[in-house]
């Protein structure tokens, strides 16, 4: 089932449930995949569209106030629901170790293999740590 498919079952629940909150975000979200679809540039997939929307609320976390932290961390749950779920660290290394070669081990070889797979810090400190 295609992400924006779950999202539009989604609503459907949360429109059911009357939880405004859930509707609120679900709709953001939607509203973020059509947009990226309307757009000219570079086309983005659901789940990296998700992902974007996801880092873009995490890093404004700052300039809210402590009263509405609150509030976009409860958004923050609610989108997670709908990210793909990222590979640990021990898969990474796995991932690496069955994939490329030991030479070859760099952040240019492994990031597209990886992207949106698992987190780019994890990918790093795996690579800076790499035959040490």
């Amino acid at each position: 089932m295609k992400l924006s498919e779950l999202l539009h079952e989604q609503m459907k629940n949360a429109m059911r449930e009357k939880n405004a909150k859930r509707l609120s975000v679900i709709r953001m979200l939607m509203a973020e995949i059509k947009t990226e679809e309307k757009s000219s540039a570079k086309k983005r997939t659901e789940e990296e569209v998700c992902q974007a929307y996801h880092k873009k609320l995490v890093k404004s976390l700052d300039f809210f106030p402590d009263d509405k932290k609150a509030e976009i961390r409860e958004e923050l749950k609610i989108i997670e629901e709908f990210l793909p779920k990222m590979m640990s660290k021990e898969e990474v290394i796995a991932f690496i170790k069955a994939n490329v070669k030991p030479e070859e081990v760099n952040m240019r070889t492994i990031m597209p293999l990886l992207k949106g797979k698992a987190d780019s810090q994890t990918i790093k400190d795996i690579v800076d740590n790499w035959g040490k």
